[in-house]
């Protein structure tokens, strides 16, 4: 593990005026009702002491078909090639905030998050957007600044769309709905899952299919500053947790070589100990995991479970741990899963957005780079995947309060921008 050393600056191009210290991606710190200014997450003055959980319909057991990757060398590059590497960053397509991009059912067109509740299509992966998907939740979405529609994810057989937001009480509920053509059909909208927030920050929101076809849904510890229902540290409740289902057609159920399925902690918790992942990813290549955790007000961490290795069970230490560190002299616990890098929020720095592993062909000298922000500074960052794990800020354009990264059809790199802005990223 590696602390964070800058190699290059990026030219910054309309940077967020204010500083927004120890907030998750999406916005600066939130209460139970409201957003607030604050540079550190307020502690609630009558913390609650318990959240529910409910699995709803999921009788399934059947994962997804398992995918392959590549059996070549992923490539591996160095610290000084990172920093060589001109980019630049394209506006693609505006849309209103921004949160979350993946590749359509019909593999050509991008679909794109809006946090007020609305999935918008760019045709062909171009804007302008239009907004035929199918999904609208504006209105049935709460409005605090980490809430909404946070994440969606399309299952490998492009027949269902999988969505996380959180309703007018806070609490998060992911969805199903069946793909009809190149969109879906409303009607066909089911909750599969909801899980009480006892504050309205730390959501995560994001979902994901990891290479062999479970579902990924990602949890905050439930907010206020400092996990103050002790969450993170807790494998009995979802909170603090990444989760992993099977899915068979738009039902979820606990995989079977989940880490707690005899014990030990709730059934559907795959990785545990973590503040609020905004954002994890898995490499292409090599199906290694890539979590990008906001902090309190000291560091931010990427942590990489690598496939093969002990991923399932994987505890990252919140609220133990910020970063490499302890966290108000609390004592590193046993098989904690240590960050691969972290940086302290220092020079405008405040909150990592995490990214994705490059592996597309406009860029070869990025091959092997995990791509990645902050929220606050909107520098494009970079760390190799294995080897070096030197952060390096690429020579390129900032962008305006980052939410989210993604790929488009052909593997290529694009960021959201919270102002409103699908872009991608381009040789320099």
């Amino acid at each position: 593990m590696h602390r964070f050393r800058l190699f290059a600056s990026a030219a910054v191009v309309g940077l967020l005026a204010t500083a927004c210290a120890s907030d998750p991606p999406t916005e600066a710190a939130a209460t139970t009702s409201a957003p607030t200014t604050s540079s550190v997450a307020p502690e609630p003055e009558t913390p609650e002491t318990t959240e529910t959980q409910e699995l709803v319909e999921t009788t399934a057991t059947t994962a997804a078909p398992a995918t392959t990757t590549s059996t070549a060398p992923p490539r591996v590059p160095s610290a000084v090639d990172l920093a060589r590497t001109p980019v630049d960053v394209e506006l693609i397509a505006s849309v209103d905030n921004p949160v979350a991009v993946i590749v359509g059912p019909n593999g050509t067109d991008l679909w794109v998050a809006e946090q007020t509740g609305r999935v918008v299509r760019l045709p062909g992966g171009e804007g302008p957007a239009v907004a035929d998907v199918g999904v609208d939740l504006r209105g049935q979405v709460s409005g605090a600044s980490e809430q909404g529609l946070l994440g969606i994810a399309l299952s490998p057989d492009a027949g269902h769309l999988f969505t996380n937001h959180t309703d007018p009480g806070g609490t998060t509920v992911v969805s199903s709905w069946a793909v009809d053509g190149n969109a879906v059909d409303a009607s066909t909208m089911t909750e599969v899952l909801r899980v009480e927030q006892p504050a309205g920050n730390h959501n995560g929101g994001h979902v994901l299919f990891d290479p062999d076809g479970h579902l990924w849904v990602g949890l905050g510890d439930g907010g206020g500053g400092g996990d103050p229902w002790e969450h993170g540290q807790n494998p009995d409740t979802l909170l603090g947790s990444m989760l992993r289902f099977a899915v068979d057609g738009g039902a979820i159920s606990v995989p079977p070589d989940n880490p707690f399925v005899d014990g030990g902690g709730a059934d559907e918790v795959a990785v545990w100990g973590v503040r609020n992942p905004w954002r994890f990813s898995f490499d292409a290549a090599t199906g290694d995991l890539w979590i990008a955790d906001v902090g309190q007000n000291r560091f931010e961490e990427i942590t990489v479970l690598r496939r093969g290795g002990e991923v399932l069970g994987a505890n990252l230490g919140w609220n133990l741990r910020e970063g490499d560190d302890a966290f108000l002299g609390g004592a590193e616990p046993d098989g904690h899963a240590s960050p691969y890098v972290d940086y302290p929020q220092t020079g405008g720095r405040c909150s990592i957005t995490g990214g994705e592993v490059y592996r597309g062909s406009d860029i070869p000298s990025l091959d092997g780079a995990y791509i990645f922000s902050d929220f606050c500074t909107g520098e494009l960052l970079a760390v190799a995947a294995e080897g070096d794990s030197e952060i390096v800020a690429l020579d390129g354009p900032a962008v305006s309060q980052p939410t989210s990264f993604g790929l488009d059809a052909d593997g290529e790199l694009l960021v959201l921008g919270k102002p409103g802005g699908v872009f991608r990223i381009v040789p320099g």
